[in-house]
């Protein structure tokens, strides 16, 4: 059984591969014309590839489930042209076996998945949209565990928390003089852009000055500053640049801030359900290569599978922004699930 299992583990990578392959480069070409649209004189050609290379592992962990259907249906459905599974079968090979063989090549799948979703693509994709926002505004600006840090001439900022819709939270303001020395020392509550300024809320400042420091309290007050509002949009938190642990964490953080944490929620257990959805595809390949269709040609199969995997991406996304937008329980995710599951038994009933 062991070559049995490697034989099919190798087909449905190599499948996967090949498919993996021809999606990303048509994604990776759309998005870097996109992306083109955008250039300016600081945001150059160059910089624009960088920007579309590291956003790659976020873009492949998208396409896994779609791949992995794809990818098996084509290399499974050859192995089923050429009579192997019929083969090994006559060899007295359960059909039973045979499915655990290609959920045993999926699992390899799903580590590469969970090892993209958790660790890699969420680092690079910080990194990316790090990139663009220093580029598209021509900032001095980093993100790093302890928010968002920008320059501003002799003025230093350090924002805590980004929100949406230009607003911040916890903001640090540090203004040096010309021998780099500290000057004035702000800390403001909140702020938010109106009338082509900031606004700041709850302020302490604190004035040094040679003869002894000088603190001062504001409840609001105007802040004329160079940062731009399109450079706070770019650091956003998007659930897209975070890992599952990463969304808990955050979600957490803005429910004890008052903050509406739905959506971070529903897209964390969107997430969790990405090893359910590549393992689902996976058997929605089966009935199609054991079944009566097994003599359908590569074509045929390349169709079929296309038309499973964009109608599940539809719906599954269609169900993302339904939950988000009527704030239904995050565990409304799992409806396509359920549903292409349901489809799955109704193929394995006529076809096997």
């Amino acid at each position: 059984m062991g070559i049995i299992d490697g034989h099919i583990r190798r087909t449905v990578l190599m499948g996967t591969f090949i498919v993996m392959l021809v999606l990303l480069s048509l994604v990776t070409f759309i998005a870097f014309v996109e992306e083109l649209g955008d250039r300016n004189e600081y945001y150059t050609f160059l910089q624009i590839s960088h920007y579309i290379s590291l956003t790659v592992p976020r873009r492949i962990h998208e396409l896994i489930p779609t791949a992995t259907l794809l990818g098996s249906l084509i290399g499974l459905g050859a192995l089923a042209n050429q009579q192997e599974f019929i083969a090994m079968q006559a060899a007295g090979v359960a059909r039973s076996r045979i499915i655990i063989s290609v959920l045993k090549a999926g699992g390899i799948i799903v580590i590469a998945s969970i090892l993209l979703g958790e660790w890699i693509a969420p680092k690079l994709e910080t990194e990316a949209q790090a990139l663009k926002a220093r580029a598209k505004t021509n900032k001095v600006a980093l993100g790093t565990e302890y928010g968002f840090w920008a320059r501003d001439g002799l003025t230093f900022i350090n924002i805590r928390n980004v929100l949406t819709g230009a607003k911040l939270k916890d903001i640090y303001i540090y203004e040096v003089n010309e021998s780099h020395q500290l000057r004035v020392s702000t800390h403001a509550e909140t702020a938010y852009f109106e009338d082509g300024s900031w606004v700041l809320e709850g302020i302490e400042q604190s004035y040094i000055k040679p003869n002894g420091v000088r603190a001062l309290k504001l409840e609001k007050a105007q802040w004329e500053s160079l940062l731009d509002p399109e450079l706070m949009s770019f650091v956003v938190v998007e659930p897209e640049s975070l890992s599952v642990s990463g969304l808990y964490g955050y979600a957490n953080y803005l429910d004890s801030n008052g903050q509406d944490s739905h959506r971070y929620r529903v897209a964390m257990w969107s997430k969790i359900t990405t090893p359910l959805d590549i393992t689902l595809m996976l058997m929605l390949a089966v009935p199609f290569v054991l079944g009566s269709m097994r003599n359908v040609s590569i074509g045929n199969r390349i169709l079929i599978g296309t038309l499973i995997g964009i109608s599940y991406y539809i719906t599954d996304k269609a169900f993302d922004k339904i939950g988000t937008l009527y704030t239904l329980t995050p565990l409304v995710v799992f409806v396509p699930l359920i549903l292409y599951a349901g489809l799955y038994y109704f193929f394995m009933r006529r076809l096997l």
